[in-house]
């Protein structure tokens, strides 16, 4: 019987686990268009971002094509995107899906409360670390505003941003471990009446 349940009850601790976030989908999210908000889960853990400008003049709100992800700065300045999550997340790394146009003083500015703001510049296709692999507090907003004095004819679009978060299991692991629990149980005392018997 111990055996049975050791073998069939799922692991209910939290675990820190790394969370990868497609941005390949925030135009038009959910058959709409405008400025949001997009949400996606993964696991468990839920991404939120939202924005207030027209990066796509046409759709409105995000532009983003599927392969090249969101984009994060184009030929404008100062338009930025908000962010938030479920749970406490830790910034791993970021996946850069599309660079153009780069004249070199172009970057993506990271502000939120209780963190020190700083800029990430890649500007070349490929998958990076945040050079800041700073903790979100689950609800706080982290905003993203591109920086972009001259106006050039830049595009970045980050494909993908992964996390690091200690998610503890949703309220239905809980119930098929006590319906694992419950048949053991019941397999335990079947077999003890027949031995009875």
């Amino acid at each position: 019987f111990s055996i049975l349940l050791a073998c069939s009850a799922p692991n209910l601790s939290a675990a820190v686990r790394l969370f990868d976030f497609d941005l390949g989908r925030t135009r038009g999210w959910s058959g709409t268009s405008g400025t949001g908000p997009y949400v996606n889960t993964v696991d468990g853990l839920t991404i939120t971002m939202s924005t207030n400008d027209d990066w796509n003049p046409t759709l409105k709100g995000f532009a983003s094509g599927f392969s090249a992800g969101t984009e994060v700065l184009g030929m404008h300045d100062g338009y930025s995107i908000q962010i938030s999550f479920s749970h406490d997340v830790k910034f791993m790394e970021f996946e850069v899906g599309r660079a153009e146009g780069l004249s070199g003083d172009e970057r993506v500015r990271f502000t939120a409360t209780g963190l020190t703001t700083f800029d990430e510049n890649r500007g070349t296709v490929g998958s990076y670390d945040f050079q800041n692999q700073f903790t979100l507090v689950a609800g706080t907003v982290l905003t993203l505003t591109e920086v972009n004095p001259d106006i050039s004819a830049t595009v970045i679009n980050w494909k993908r941003i992964q996390v690091e978060a200690d998610i503890v299991p949703e309220p239905q692991a809980y119930a098929l471990l006590l319906g694992t629990v419950a048949f053991g149980l019941g397999y335990y005392r079947r077999r003890q009446k027949r031995r009875s018997s």
